[in-house]
């Protein structure tokens, strides 16, 4: 608080009307939550002033939510099917627990809650989107935000291995032999 000018030389004190909001200790104000509380300086009297008493509102606005959420922009189908997870992790700037949903939710099995969540047993290719929210609390607005991720076809690998040289014979046949990753 910047000292208030009188043309008194009696010391100021300070207080404020709703302590859950702000609190003075000398003239240094100290914000402790959002809400509005009236600032009150007061000048006591000396030999040639009376006390003097004057007010100021501070208004102390609740701030924005940020959400946190690391997902990968794409993965493929492989990375998440026969048992493969992929933990998708939350936070807010406003300590609320962090709630994730999916869509579509037939895309997979989405398990957890408080912003530790595992995605599992995707069922096909496609987009994924999570929505993750938090609420609103006295000191901080509630909060949304969406992330997409891609889930692609798998790459595979055919290994096929060249047949042995054969000689010519009438109705003569080779085994082939081969496989590939995606089995």
């Amino acid at each position: 608080i910047v000292k208030p000018t009188s043309p008194s030389a009696a010391a100021f004190s300070y207080s404020s009307s709703d302590t859950s909001v702000a609190t003075i200790t000398g003239n240094v104000v100290t914000i402790v939550g959002a809400g509005l509380t009236t600032i009150t300086a007061t000048q006591n009297s000396n030999g040639n002033y009376g006390q003097m008493i004057n007010t100021a509102t501070l208004t102390v606005a609740k701030a924005d939510a940020n959400i946190s959420m690391t997902i990968p922009t794409s993965a493929p189908l492989n990375t998440l099917i026969n048992g493969n997870t992929l933990s998708i992790i939350a936070s807010s700037s406003s300590s609320v627990p962090v709630a994730i949903t999916i869509s579509p939710s037939n895309m997979g099995t989405f398990t957890g809650s408080n912003g530790n969540y595992v995605l599992s047993n995707v069922s096909s290719t496609g987009l994924i989107t999570f929505t993750a929210t938090v609420a609103a609390t006295s000191n901080y607005n509630a909060a949304t935000i969406t992330r997409t991720m891609n889930v692609s076809k798998s790459n595979q690998t055919i290994y096929f291995p060249l047949p042995q040289a054969v000689t010519y014979s009438p109705n003569g046949t080779v085994d082939l032999s081969q496989f590939a990753t995606s089995n």
